[in-house]
């Protein structure tokens, strides 16, 4: 004992009880040594700690009247002389003279000081971690999978109206508090789980009150114990009550399945409504043109006759823009990839956006890779209306100086290429701080609200799409920090798609890169049908006939192997748009390269 964490003494039977035989080790436990207890410089009753004082001496005298040999004391402290509390676990003898009297103790202390911190620790972790059950409001359940008995907190009983004593449960009475439609789905869970596959049983699931109504839980739990066969013992876990939460999915879903519904509703309403607006507009605008030709008409009835016949375009298009916004915010706008000849593709968007340059004498680039794809895949209808878009704008918003288009490619993987799209312009610019608004909706800024003629839809609608295609439009502003005299800084719109490909072909042979391109009709001569058919469209054009146009292309569209499948398409999406003023300068452009 004197080399271990226990110490021997001996006491004499008389007050504070001096010490007769004490061993070496007390030093460097107690930090005295065997003369201070031996002399009586100190004594033994001195070093219980004052509050376990009465007690250590009610066991002494009781166990001595009571005529036991020994006694176990319950553990006490011991003060240090630096102090410190040392608890000991102490085992005592009694020694009797042959007349019975009690003339000694002899005792051995086991110093258990360790072991009460660790207890002390984990009590203190026990009342932490029951603190925080409560603070969460948490249901705690242990389950002794044998017997079926099911001890828990009462948190639960609280959570479902009950008191403690009314909510004794065993694993039977819980499955019958289980929703009828939840119950197959909480078994095979929590049988699987048993079965340790997967070890962690977590489910959400309701439980009828005590008043009848149903609460959302979400349990969890595991098996903690296993015989040596691997069969389950015991299983512990808890319950989160999730009700509240539930109760506020639902209202989510409620408002959801409202809003949808009330989009449902909008969209119903905006594309009935788009169709009986386009239906006279189809007839206002078919009749504006016959009258822009009537010679008998006097400077200002023609005048009148412009300006409705403007009104009505701007009309068609701000009904096109809202339906488009529309279904993109109703998340309806799905994209429909096609096969698209990049090259022919390219030459009608160019061919719009010509005329539209010359009538105001601005210079079109167009510069494209020297090895561009013979055929992509993509949405042609939307990846055009974009294009268009910010061609447009860029021709809208320039004075003087020039707007270019750039197409450029780049391999990412076999058949499959990033798809580049720049136009640039030397217009007005727009300013560093209303960059990021110039794609919200209805947005003109700085110096081109003095240009604006749109529904200010086209490059929220633009972005959108180019985010549908998994990108992104950039803008930088200005291009030019140092323009050319009557030129401003410009602006230049991007962005980059990855679509599939077909083999390259080099853009040389198909399109010469020039500054100007009005002659762009001469280089696919061979895809413009005869005049007299592009004659006869634009009479149908002028007379609104939106059936005939549609009738005459399907027949042009089976002629000489659909060797005019592309134009005929190109007319059809500008006529089902109701875009007639850019199909009368398309057909205007084509008219030029197939007169005879």
């Amino acid at each position: 004992f004197a080399q271990g964490s226990v110490i021997t003494f001996t006491w004499q039977n008389k007050e504070d009880w001096p010490v007769e035989q004490v061993s070496e080790n007390v030093f460097d436990i107690l930090g005295y040594s065997t003369e201070e207890f031996l002399d009586g410089s100190i004594s033994y009753a001195s070093l219980i700690y004052p509050e376990d004082l009465d007690r250590v001496m009610a066991e002494v005298t009781d166990c001595s009247k009571s005529g036991a040999q020994n006694f176990i004391h319950e553990p006490y402290r011991l003060l240090s002389k630096e102090g410190e509390i040392i608890w000991v676990h102490e085992s005592t003898m009694i020694v009797r003279d042959f007349k019975g009297n009690i003339t000694h103790y002899l005792g051995y202390l086991v110093v258990i000081t360790e072991l009460i911190n660790v207890k002390d620790k984990a009590i203190e972790n026990h009342k932490q971690l029951d603190l925080i059950i409560e603070g969460a409001e948490l249901s705690t359940w242990d389950w002794d999978v044998v017997t079926g008995k099911l001890l828990r907190n009462d948190r639960l009983a609280e959570m479902l109206g009950y008191t403690a004593d009314e909510f004794e449960l065993d694993i039977s009475a819980w499955d019958a508090l289980i929703h009828p439609d939840d119950r197959v789905a909480v078994t095979q869970a929590a049988m699987k789980s048993l079965e340790g596959n997967p070890p962690l049983y977590s489910m959400e699931y309701r439980l009828r009150c005590k008043s009848g109504k149903w609460h959302w839980v979400h349990g969890i739990g595991k098996v903690f114990y296993r015989n040596e066969k691997g069969d389950p013992l015991r299983a512990l876990g808890i319950h989160i009550d999730i009700n509240k939460q539930k109760e506020t999915e639902l209202q989510l879903v409620a408002a959801k399945n409202a809003a949808e519904s009330a989009n449902k509703v909008k969209s119903t309403f905006l594309s009935n409504m788009s169709h009986e607006l386009r239906t006279p507009l189809n007839a206002i605008l078919g009749y504006t043109q016959i009258f822009e030709d009537d010679k008998s008409l006097n400077v200002e009835q023609q005048n009148g006759v412009k300006v409705i016949h403007q009104a009505g375009e701007h009309l068609l298009m701000l009904i096109n823009d809202i339906l488009d916004i529309s279904k993109i915010e109703a998340e309806k706008m799905e994209l429909v990839p096609t096969e698209i000849q990049l090259s022919e593709f390219i030459h009608g968007i160019i061919g719009i956006i010509t005329i539209r340059a010359d009538r105001k004498d601005i210079t079109f680039i167009y510069e494209p890779d020297e090895q561009l794809p013979v055929a992509i895949e993509a949405d042609a209808l939307r990846l055009r209306q974009v294009i268009l878009n910010l061609l447009s704008n860029a021709v809208k918003f320039t004075q003087h100086g020039h707007c270019t288009l750039r197409v450029q490619t780049q391999a990412v993987a076999k058949n499959r290429s990033l798809l580049t799209i720049t136009v640039e312009d030397s217009g007005v610019g727009i300013a560093a701080e209303m960059l990021e608004h110039v794609f919200e909706p209805f947005q003109q800024t700085g110096d081109r609200l003095q240009y604006s003629e749109g529904s200010g839809l086209g490059l929220s609608i633009s972005r959108k799409l180019i985010q549908l295609m998994g990108s992104d439009i950039e803008l930088i502003s200005p291009v030019n920090k140092n323009p050319a005299a009557k030129e401003g800084g410009g602006s230049r719109f991007s962005f980059t798609i990855e679509v599939p490909v077909v083999d390259m072909i080099n853009s040389s042979d198909v399109l010469h890169n020039t500054q100007r391109i009005s002659k762009i009709a001469k280089d696919t001569e061979d895809a413009v049908p005869p005049h007299d058919i592009i004659e006869k469209l634009t009479q149908l054009i002028i007379i609104g006939d939106v059936n005939g146009l549609n009738e005459e292309t399907e027949k042009l569209s089976g002629v000489d192997s659909g060797k005019y499948r592309l134009f005929c398409e190109q007319v059809e999406q500008m006529v089902d748009d109701l875009r007639l003023t850019e199909l009368e300068e398309f057909l205007a452009l084509h008219k030029k390269a197939s007169a005879p």
